[in-house]
C-alpha cells in the first residue's frame, strides 16, 4: 500500500512539476519587473 502510495504521490508531482515550474517562473519574473520598477522609482527621486 506505501508503495503504491509513493508511487501516485511520484505520479502527481510529475504532474503537477511543470506548472509548479511555470508558476515559480512567472512569479520570478513578477518580481523583477517589481524590483526593476522600485529601483527606477527609487533614483527618479
Amino acid at each position: 500500500m506505501s508503495l503504491t502510495y509513493i508511487t501516485d504521490k511520484q505520479l502527481i508531482s510529475m504532474t503537477l512539476s511543470p506548472f509548479i515550474r511555470m508558476y515559480y517562473f512567472c512569479n520570478f519574473r513578477y518580481f523583477r519587473v517589481c524590483l526593476l520598477k522600485s529601483t527606477i522609482a527609487t533614483f527618479s527621486f
